[in-house]
C-alpha cells in the first residue's frame, strides 16, 4: 500500500488530514473502549482506570491539531477543531480531578456527554468542499450526539451500551477518513490512481469514493459489535 514507504515520506505523510482524522478516531476508539470496559460498580466514572490511555489521549489530541493549527485555514475553521480536540482533554482533566477527590462522582460523565455533545454539533456545522468528507463528518455528527447519554450509563444497561457503541463507530469513521485522506493509501481516496480525466471521470471517482465511505462504515458496525460480543464473553 506504500504506507512505510520511507523514501518518499514528507510532510503529507508525517501531518495533514490524514493523521487529523487517524488521531482522533484512534482517541475515539479507545474512549468508546474504554466504557464499555468499565465495570458495573465503578460506571459512576466510566474513565476510572483509564489513568495511561489518559496521557495517550492528550498526546494524540495534540498531535492531531498540529497540522491543522499550521494548515493554511481559515481562523473559524482551526478553531472548531481546538475546540473539539480542548472537549476530550477536559474530559481526561475530569476524571483525573474527580480520583483524587476535587470534583463530585459522576463529574467525569457529565463533562464526557458535553464533549461529545458539543463536539457533535461542532462536526455538524463544518462542512468541507469535499462531498466524502462532509459525509464522514454528518456520520461522526450524528455518533457525537447519541452519546450524550453517558451520564446514565452509571445506572442504566442500555444507556452504557448504546454510549459504548457510539463511541467506538465514531472512531471507526474517522479512521477511515485517515485512509481516504492518505497520500500513499490506494485502496481508495487521495491516494488512488487515476489514469483519467474530464467531468465524467471526477463525478465516477466520487461516486465510488462516496460508496467506500459507506462500505467502510457498516463495516466498522461489525467491528464494533464483534468487540461488544468478545466483551461479554470475557465478562
Amino acid at each position: 500500500l506504500g504506507l512505510l514507504d520511507r523514501s518518499r515520506m514528507s510532510w503529507n505523510f508525517w501531518g495533514g488530514l490524514w493523521f487529523a482524522h487517524m488521531g482522533p478516531g484512534t482517541c475515539y476508539f479507545v474512549l468508546g473502549l474504554t466504557i464499555l470496559r468499565a465495570p458495573v460498580g465503578d460506571r459512576k466514572n466510566l474513565l476510572k482506570h483509564l489513568n495511561f490511555a489518559i496521557k495517550i489521549v492528550i498526546v494524540l489530541n495534540f498531535l492531531s491539531v498540529v497540522p491543522l493549527a499550521i494548515a493554511k485555514k481559515d481562523f473559524l475553521h482551526k478553531l472548531q477543531h481546538v475546540m473539539m480536540s480542548v472537549g476530550l482533554s477536559s474530559v481526561a482533566l475530569c476524571t483525573f480531578l474527580e480520583q483524587k477527590g476535587y470534583l463530585a462522582q459522576g463529574s467525569t460523565n457529565l463533562v464526557l456527554a458535553a464533549a461529545y455533545g458539543t463536539s457533535g454539533l461542532l462536526i455538524l456545522g463544518h462542512p468541507s468542499p469535499n462531498a466524502i468528507e462532509t459525509r464522514g463528518h454528518q456520520l461522526s455528527g450524528l455518533c457525537n450526539i447519541l452519546c450524550v447519554f453517558a451520564p446514565l450509563a452509571a445506572t442504566n444497561k442500555w444507556a452504557h451500551l448504546a454510549t459504548s457503541f457510539f463511541a467506538m463507530w465514531n472512531g471507526c469513521l474517522w479512521i477511515a477518513l485517515g485512509f481516504y485522506f492518505h497520500p500513499r493509501f490506494r485502496g481508495w481516496g487521495k491516494g488512488r490512481p487515476s489514469t483519467e480525466d474530464g467531468d465524467n471521470a471526477k463525478m465516477k471517482i466520487e461516486h465510488e469514493d462516496m460508496m467506500m465511505m459507506h462500505i467502510s462504515a457498516a463495516m466498522g458496525i461489525y467491528v464494533v459489535c464483534g468487540v461488544i460480543l468478545a466483551q461479554w464473553k470475557s465478562e
